[in-house]
């Protein structure tokens, strides 16, 4: 097809989301937007909302080296998990899939190739959601998860594919260490309410 959205098993879109980021790209005929992102929720195993999350900037255009680096200083994937995402074919090949290198990485590696071709296209509505699960392999990914951001973000620096100050890469490895703390806290405490 034209478009690509990898949906994980446990996820779910919500019924406009499709339209609303389809739009965006076919309105783009110069195909200067690589990555249409939306607003998700995070629910719990049962659907329940928990949070809302979106991107920590306005909403349109953004683009592409701009945001990278505004994710990278975040210490984390501010662009979405995959159903939030929709990109072109096309550009999904050029840039080369999803990495196997990375595992918790793998998606914010592949949106920042991405990325590189293009901009940015932020949807500020909520399309999507994300569960949480004790079978979530992002859970079972714990501490790695700051290493790995930490590593990725020296990938970036010292491959040239991104020029990064010092001043990003400590912000991001920082706030990817407390990303991950918190993160781990805020799951085991959701499934934690949900099993009550």
């Amino acid at each position: 097809g034209r478009y690509i959205k990898l949906l994980c098993a446990d996820d779910f879109l919500y019924p406009r989301c499709l339209e609303e980021q389809v739009a965006v790209l076919e309105k783009d005929k110069c195909g200067e937007i690589s990555l249409v992102s939306c607003s998700r929720d995070i629910v719990d195993p049962r659907g329940e909302r928990w949070l809302r999350r979106g991107f920590p900037g306005p909403p349109g255009r953004m683009g592409g080296t701009s945001a990278k680096i505004l994710s990278i200083r975040r210490g984390t994937n501010i662009f979405g998990e995959p159903g939030a995402i929709l990109a072109r074919t096309e550009s999904m090949r050029a840039a080369g899939g999803f990495n196997p290198r990375y595992s918790y990485c793998i998606d914010f590696d592949c949106w920042c190739r991405l990325l590189s071709a293009g901009d940015l296209h932020v949807i500020d509505e909520t399309l999507c959601a994300f569960r949480l699960s004790s079978q979530s392999w992002s859970l079972s990914l714990g501490r790695r998860q700051y290493l790995e951001f930490a590593e990725f973000i020296e990938d970036l620096n010292q491959t040239g594919r991104l020029q990064l100050t010092w001043f990003d890469r400590f912000s991001g490895r920082l706030r990817s260490y407390a990303n991950a703390f918190l993160r781990q806290a805020f799951t085991q405490f959701v499934l934690f309410k949900s099993r009550s």
